[in-house]
């Protein structure tokens, strides 16, 4: 799904107009943005199917310009296009955040993600309702695998979607412009 034009499609499904889940969690995001933005000196920030970076930005933008270099930006997605294009948008936008780009799979490699570096917490990120697109066999190795990540200190910030109305979801995900059947062809 996630090659180039697959990471082109799905940015471009984010923002069509029966896409609600993006600008519903960006909303969400500056909510909290205002209020965990300055708790996060000395934080390693892991963002678990990063793409764009999007969502991340808002939340780095709070951040006191003062702390950025005591942070460590980790994004992790399986598309190397994303990954690039996010790295050089965020070192643009943020010259101070020190970026580490990994190229993985979230889902089934999220065991093999570094130990912390020099940074005394850390904060994952899973955004998207991603979880949502799981089994619940997956969900349970994705969740052991990330307690083995995270120590007493660490936080998680997750992003789920509410239960919807069935047709809300479909124009969401069957969308008229037929963006989403070219991404699934993909």
């Amino acid at each position: 799904f996630y090659d180039a034009l697959g990471s082109q499609l799905f940015d471009q499904i984010t923002e069509l107009p029966e896409y609600y889940l993006t600008r519903t969690e960006l909303g969400l995001i500056d909510q909290i943005a205002l209020h965990l933005g300055p708790q996060l000196a000395d934080t390693e920030i892991v963002e678990l199917g990063s793409g764009s970076s999007l969502k991340i930005s808002k939340l780095l933008q709070c951040v006191p310009t003062t702390h950025l270099p005591s942070l460590r930006y980790v994004p992790v997605d399986v598309s190397p296009q994303a990954l690039l294009q996010a790295a050089t948008h965020l070192r643009r936008r943020f010259p101070q955040l020190p970026v580490d780009a990994i190229l993985a799979d979230f889902i089934n490699q999220i065991g093999q993600l570094p130990k912390k570096t020099e940074c005394s917490k850390r904060l994952v990120c899973f955004f998207g309702s991603t979880l949502g697109n799981l089994l619940p066999t997956q969900c349970e190795r994705f969740f052991d695998d990330l307690g083995a990540l995270l120590v007493p200190g660490d936080r998680f910030l997750l992003g789920v979607d509410l239960v919807k109305d069935r047709d809300v979801l479909e124009r969401a995900y069957n969308d008229a412009q037929q963006v989403t059947a070219r991404f699934n062809r993909n």
